[in-house]
């Protein structure tokens, strides 16, 4: 399932990066990104600067009171998992962790290079960062299957491969419960996922391309979802 999601976001490659869209930054095969809290790339960071060449790499921060905190350069501390409503709608984010990472959306910036920078050749020379992300992302998906999507939408007996591509649709945010349900019930759910949101052209032909060759392989469409173990099993 990650596999599936990972090559439509990145190709399954972990030194990718985004600094162009609303949350600044996002990172990794799993396009972890920078503006949801207690969700994504803060997770990822959480845990980053307990690796041995953290204060290598990102001498600023640490972990204090559980929030990942910036020592500023006169020695005062910032709080980079402060909760702040932006924006028209009030959207929670954690716009202090953005601006950290990349100051400047529409704009290249020092800052943001310096981050891609670090984080490029950490992960070019580190197998713990690579371990790290397939660990988070696959906490995250193992959390959402059994605290979101299955009491959305009753997965239970669901095959894998309906289940990664709910899973797909919800992470990259293309469509809301309401088209998902409609999808389920319709003659063919499989076909109705993968094309849910017809504008993501380039998303349906990575879809059909990995879920074709991970069938083939053998990797999904032959287990289906177990609720009550939050797990897939031979049905």
């Amino acid at each position: 399932m990650l596999e599936l999601t990972g090559y439509c976001e990145s190709k399954n490659y972990f030194n990718v990066f985004n600094t162009y869209d609303r949350a600044k930054f996002t990172y990794g095969f799993y396009q972890l990104a920078a503006h949801t809290p207690k969700d994504n790339l803060i997770l990822f960071f959480r845990r980053l600067v307990e690796l041995p060449k953290a204060q290598a790499y990102f001498p600023e921060i640490k972990m204090v009171d559980g929030h990942l905190t910036r020592v500023n350069e006169n020695g005062g501390t910032t709080d980079l998992e402060t909760v702040i409503q932006t924006g028209p709608k009030g959207q929670k984010q954690l716009q202090l962790f953005m601006n950290y990472l990349n100051p400047y959306r529409k704009t290249i910036n020092a800052q943001e290079i310096l981050q891609v920078a670090r984080l490029i050749h950490w992960t070019e020379n580190d197998a713990d960062i690579a371990r790290l992300q397939v660990e988070i992302a696959a906490e995250i998906l193992q959390k959402k299957m059994s605290s979101r999507y299955h009491r959305w939408y009753d997965l239970d007996g669901q095959s894998d491969l309906i289940c990664a591509l709910i899973a797909d649709i919800h992470h990259q945010g293309r469509a809301a419960k309401k088209r998902v349900k409609a999808a389920l019930a319709s003659a063919d759910p499989v076909d109705a996922l993968v094309h849910i949101s017809p504008k993501y052209a380039g998303r349906i032909a990575d879809l059909k391309k990995i879920s074709q060759r991970l069938i083939a392989e053998k990797k999904l469409g032959h287990k289906v979802y177990d609720s009550a173990g939050n797990e897939f099993v031979y049905g």
